[in-house]
């Protein structure tokens, strides 16, 4: 009786990490499918305010590459994190929703050394580097982009639905 119990009580250890395990990994892809979403969105806005003003492309590369940044050091994070503190992670919010890094954070992590640091060290470098020179040009474009409703309106509504989509994954 006594081993039964025991085995009972071995198997609800257990139970709790397998089914993490499968949770992380569907929770993973969640979040994959996030960042491929978002950067799908900022290249959509970036062709669009080319498209507007050719003398913009440079700096839309520049954008671009820091987002990509971001977004890597975010999904990095999301893999350290279930692995050393899955608590930290919020999978009860929406998947945009479940890393947030901030400045201090990301400071911090770039002088560590561990798997993130090289992801941090982009990110933080980004922030802390001089910005483009037409990176106002650029944000003055997004702004003027996003009140012409007629011309946002496929782009915003195909991320937006995407992102619904993507909300609606149950990993649990």
């Amino acid at each position: 009786m006594r081993t039964s119990v025991l085995l009972f009580l071995a198997c609800l250890f257990l139970l709790p990490s397998s089914v993490l395990a499968s949770d992380n990994t569907c929770s993973r892809q969640k979040y994959d499918q996030y960042v491929q979403s978002s950067l799908q969105w900022y290249q959509t806005l970036i062709d669009l305010a080319v498209k507007e003003d050719k003398a913009l492309e440079e700096v839309g590369r520049w954008f671009l590459q820091a987002r990509q940044h971001h977004l890597i050091l975010n999904q990095q994070a999301l893999s350290w994190y279930f692995q050393h503190q899955p608590q930290r992670i919020p999978l009860t919010l929406p998947v945009e929703s479940w890393i947030a890094l901030t400045q201090t954070e990301i400071k911090t992590l770039s002088q560590q050394s561990n798997a993130l640091t090289p992801y941090a060290q982009r990110v933080f470098a980004n922030r802390q580097a001089k910005p483009h020179p037409q990176n106002y040009q650029l944000r003055t474009m997004f702004a003027l982009l996003l009140t012409q409703p007629q011309l946002m309106k496929n782009p915003l509504m195909t991320y937006n639905e995407k992102i619904k989509n993507i909300n609606k994954i149950n990993c649990s």
